[in-house]
This record gives C-alpha cells, structure tokens and sequence, in this order.
C-alpha cells in the first residue's frame, strides 16, 4: 500500500529517502529563488516563499528522524531479570525520555510552524495565479509548497504516530 508516494513499511530507506527529497527540494526553492529574486523580491507572495525557505533550512529533518528512531529503540529496551535492575533502567530511561521529549517537541513545533508559513505562501500564490501573471513560475513555486507540505505530513503525521501509539502499546502490556 502507498501513502502519498510513500511506501507504509518503515526502514532504513525511507528514512533516507525522505532525507534525500527534503534536501532536494530544498536546494530546488533556494536556487528558484536566488534566480528570481531581482524580479519578485518586493512581491507579498516572495516575502512568504522567503519565509519558507528560511523555515525549511531551519527545520533539522535528519536529528527529526534520529529522535524518532531512538524515542523508538528506547521504548523496546531490553528486560532486565532482577527487580533492582529495572527499577534502574527505568528511572534511567526516564531522565533520557524527558530529554528527548523536549528535543522532540520542539522539533515538532518546528514543523507545525513551517506547515503554516507553507499554507500562507501557496494562499498568496493562488491568489497571484489568478492574475494570470509569470503562471510557469508560481506554479512551480505551487508544486514545490506542495512537496514540502507532503513531506512534512508524512514525517510529523505517521512517524510520530508510530511512536505515539507503540507507547500506549508498552504502557498497556504487563
């Protein structure tokens, strides 16, 4: 089954294959811009794609996508086999968990916050798409949003959905 041009089975090569197409879609909107920017620079609609840009270079999708795979690996820790020895793990775990928690939520606001500037850039382009002017250019500019906006649902949407629910699977077992 497929999901948005993604396969659903989780490894190693999803995870790079959503590194590779952040990366490349990234240096696509940075050189689309530094090329046009002497002609749009002072457009509403060029100051929001600037936004984005700057939000996406921001945005730090490979440590996004270690968090999730040790928030993961750290939830199916080894047993251990004397009760003082998991009272240890766990408390170490726990120290190690509110940490990463904190790295991962702030990640994630980090995504959330792109998500919106995306949202306002492709308003305004519609918008200018419907003057019918340079349509080659923001329409590009509409696909690339678009990309990213793929890109961001599926890394913040499922992942950190997997990580959600294996919790809530731990948590329930004995």
């Amino acid at each position: 089954m497929h999901d948005g041009g993604f396969s659903t089975t989780q490894g190693p090569s999803e995870e790079v294959d959503l590194l590779s197409l952040w990366t490349l879609e990234t240096n696509l909107l940075t050189s689309l811009m530094y090329r046009n920017k002497n002609q749009h620079g002072r457009t509403g609609y060029w100051k929001r794609l600037e936004e984005v840009r700057r939000r996406t270079e921001e945005l730090d999708v490979p440590s996004l996508l270690d968090l999730l795979v040790e928030e993961r690996q750290h939830l199916f820790m080894v047993k251990c086999s004397t009760k003082t020895q998991k009272e240890k793990t766990r408390r170490q775990l726990h120290q190690v968990a509110a940490t990463r928690s904190t790295a991962l939520s702030t990640a994630i606001l980090q995504c959330c916050s792109a998500m919106t500037s995306i949202t306002a850039a492709a308003e305004l382009l519609v918008q200018e798409i419907a003057q019918g002017y340079f349509l080659n250019l923001l329409i590009l500019f509409l696909a690339i949003l678009g990309r990213f906006r793929t890109l961001l649902r599926h890394l913040t949407g499922r992942k950190v959905l997997e990580v959600i629910v294996t919790k809530r699977m731990i948590s329930a077992s004995p």
